[in-house]
Parts: C-alpha cells; structure tokens; sequence
C-alpha cells in the first residue's frame, strides 16, 4: 500500500521545482522496484521564485498532515482515497488549480502554469500543454462514486506524468536500451503510477 505515499513528490513538477521523471509502477504483472527504473525524461530548469516555493512547501506539509496524518489506511482503497485528499488539498490550496465554488479541476490555472514554467522552451511547452489538456478531459472518469474528494487532481496528476514521460521531447530523453524497454513497458501497462523525482 505504499505505492501512494510519494504523492507529495509528484507535485513538483506542478509547484515548478527542477526534478526528474522517474517511474514507479503498480502492484501487478507490470510492477518494478523503484531503484530498478532509470531517470529517463530530465525536465529543464524552470523558473521558480525561491520565495513563493518555500511558502507552497509549507502549504503542502499542512495539505498531507490534514489529510493524512494518523491515519491508518486498512485497503488499498482506503489508502487510495487518503492520496486523493492529499492532492485535492495541494490542487486547491497550494496552487489553485481546484476551483473553490465548483470543487472541480481548474484548466485555466493549470494550462497556464506551463505557459509561464516553460516559457523559452517551445518544445516542452507543447509537450507539457498538450498533455495537460488530455488529461484534464480525463480526470473525471476515475473518480469513485465512494471517493470522498473528487475533484480529480490524483487521476490528472498520474495522468499528467505519465503523458509527459510518453511524450518527452527527444533532447531530454535518455536514449539507452533500459529507457526504451521502460517506455515500452508504459506503453503497454495504462495502470502504470508514475512520480517525479528531484
């Protein structure tokens, strides 16, 4: 059950820290340990103002201790729907990208987070864009009639990372044998739960 308990890391592609996707897959036939899998996909610097990054850090500690703390998740789905609080509180208090009225993804903020994060960088911009997009039109269709949050910022997020690791524009992607069998493994395995690393 420990495969959601990363979630936090995953936002920093999001907040605008330098990081690095990597891959940790789900617990079935397309399962890795997570020091097997390369960092494949580097992401570029982006712009981050040191400032407001301390203040969305501090936000998002407050998101995982509301949420998460002390609790004892039994099932997976117990452990899932936890994961989805946690991304919901982050989406919405830390960046905004859930609306507050509506509870409902903000593609708005989100789109233009990687119009500015990657501003000089067409390639990524396109790549990131794109990806967010699709994804935003497919975050809803995951949520659970008995999800307690159900804005859908955990189904985009693992979406999102695994569209960017899909889509990597090739000067980032490191191409060797071991990331090519990767990215032919995500390929094949849609259930796949990617993170990011910094």
């Amino acid at each position: 059950m420990k495969r959601f308990s990363s979630q936090i890391c995953a936002i920093v592609l999001l907040c605008g820290l330098g990081a690095q996707l990597v891959l940790a897959l789900t617990e079935d036939e397309c399962t890795l340990k997570p020091e097997e899998v390369p960092v494949c996909c580097k992401e570029p610097k982006a712009k981050v103002d040191a400032k407001e990054d301390k203040g969305r850090e501090e936000l998002g500690k407050k998101c995982v201790e509301n949420n998460a703390k002390g609790k004892k998740a039994t099932t997976d789905d117990e452990e899932f729907q936890i994961a989805e609080c946690v991304d919901e509180c982050i989406f919405r208090d830390v960046f905004g990208y859930v609306n507050k009225k509506t509870n409902k993804l903000d593609e708005t903020a989100i789109v233009n987070t990687f119009t500015k994060r990657f501003d000089g960088n067409s390639k990524w911009k396109e790549a990131t864009q794109k990806v967010a997009k699709s994804c935003l039109g497919e975050s809803g269709k995951d949520i659970k009639a008995s999800s307690k949050c159900k804005s859908g910022a955990l189904q985009f997020l693992r979406c999102y990372t695994r569209g960017v690791f899909l889509n990597c524009p090739a000067e980032s992607w490191d191409n060797t044998p071991a990331c090519n069998k990767l990215k032919t493994l995500v390929q094949k395995c849609p259930n796949v739960y990617t993170i990011l690393q910094n």
